[in-house]
């Protein structure tokens, strides 16, 4: 039976928990024994329960993700792995940054592998997470263009390796035949941190320049900005812009299947889960080109990647608004090319064979390049 240590942080929900939330039972699925170690374990029920049920061991500390004491933390989870942990993993996943899966390695058995799962922009990296690229044994980065990324700008060789976290987009519902939206009222979905880094002010701010006919913005999402954007729409008059708050993955469908198309202006990303989402239920995007947002467009004519300007933002949302309304975009033609690149199954066979077989896996990427 092959022994699976997964080296992360667990906040209450972000991308990072989903996808670890998947990967452990699906690890304990093909017959792995896993380990979570986490300095914060703060997870939302749904995925507490999900690991719980499928017999995913968790070593913690009674931190939670806001704790003000890191190093005494840090001090608690090195004391707690010695003690629980043993030294007979076959591989090391460490999940996003953090110099303490450099500290798991110790728990490796001989002849096995460490790997550090790379979340996150390519550009700008701290000391640690630096560490963490260069000390680690293998490296699977989010994306083609965040795997370049780090090769050329801080010169990670092989073993390095791209596969997207793995998400599951809830239930798909039937797609309305394609065709052209014509004159009436569009729903314009921003889905993600309402955080500085994402922007939603900005699309607050363009909605009464863009002149896209009737339509209407829908932000869903928790964060800082929360309060500011709600007070600042309420400032503007803006009936047709409504800030929703925090939403549940199991509402995502619903809120999905209302959306003519998303958009996301984000200044700093790695591969946003919720863009494969959007494409999972036909709905075309609008993103700019940071981290990996462009290999989400290789040959797909129905989402548009544009610069990090604001003008840009704004005719693309405009030349979007034009598409949609034209009939030129195909949910069903998106959908089939999710199918095929980053359904649950297509990502979960690859991350199997990463964990699982990962020299057999690692071998086959170089050579692939």
């Amino acid at each position: 039976m092959k022994r699976v240590l997964i080296s992360c942080n667990l906040a209450p929900s972000g991308g990072c928990e989903t996808h670890i939330a998947h990967l452990a039972p699906m690890l304990r699925r093909a017959g792995a024994e896993v380990t979570l170690i986490a300095q914060a374990y703060q997870l939302d029920e749904v995925r507490r329960t999900r690991l719980d049920e499928a017999g995913v061991r968790v070593v913690t500390t009674p931190f939670d993700w806001n704790s003000p004491h890191p190093r005494l933390r840090q001090l608690w989870a090195a004391v707690a792995a010695r003690v629980r942990l043993g030294r007979e993993y076959d591989t090391l996943l460490g999940v996003g940054a953090g110099g303490f899966h450099l500290f798991c390695k110790q728990f490796v058995k001989r002849g096995g592998l460490s790997i550090y799962n790379h979340v996150g922009a390519p550009v700008g990296l701290n000391r640690m997470q630096q560490w963490s690229l260069q000390k680690m044994d293998a490296v699977i980065a989010m994306s083609p263009t965040v795997a370049n990324a780090l090769r050329d700008t801080y010169g990670r060789g092989e073993p390095l390796a791209s596969l997207p976290h793995l998400t599951h987009p809830g239930q798909l519902h039937d797609l309305p035949p394609d065709g052209p939206a014509g004159d009436r009222e569009l729903r314009v979905g921003f889905f993600g941190g309402l955080v500085a880094g994402k922007r939603p002010d900005l699309l607050v701010r363009l909605w009464p320049t863009l002149e896209i006919g009737v339509a209407r913005l829908d932000l869903h999402g928790g964060g800082h900005l929360f309060e500011p954007l709600r007070a600042e729409v309420h400032r503007l008059g803006r009936s047709d812009v409504e800030v929703h708050g925090p939403y549940r993955h199991d509402a995502l469908s619903t809120l999905m299947h209302r959306s003519d198309f998303v958009v996301l202006p984000s200044l700093f990303e790695g591969l946003p889960q919720v863009l494969i989402e959007a494409m999972a239920h036909g709905v075309p995007f609008v993103a700019t080109d940071v981290g990996g947002v462009r290999d989400l467009a290789v040959d797909n004519p129905d989402v548009l990647v544009v610069g990090t300007g604001e003008s840009d933002v704004a005719e693309g949302v405009r030349e979007m608004a034009r598409r949609v309304r034209s009939g030129a975009v195909s949910r069903h033609r998106l959908r089939e090319l999710w199918r095929r690149r980053y359904s649950p199954e297509v990502v979960e066979a690859a991350w199997r064979a990463a964990l699982l077989s990962p020299e057999r896996f690692f071998d086959a990427c170089g050579r692939g390049r």
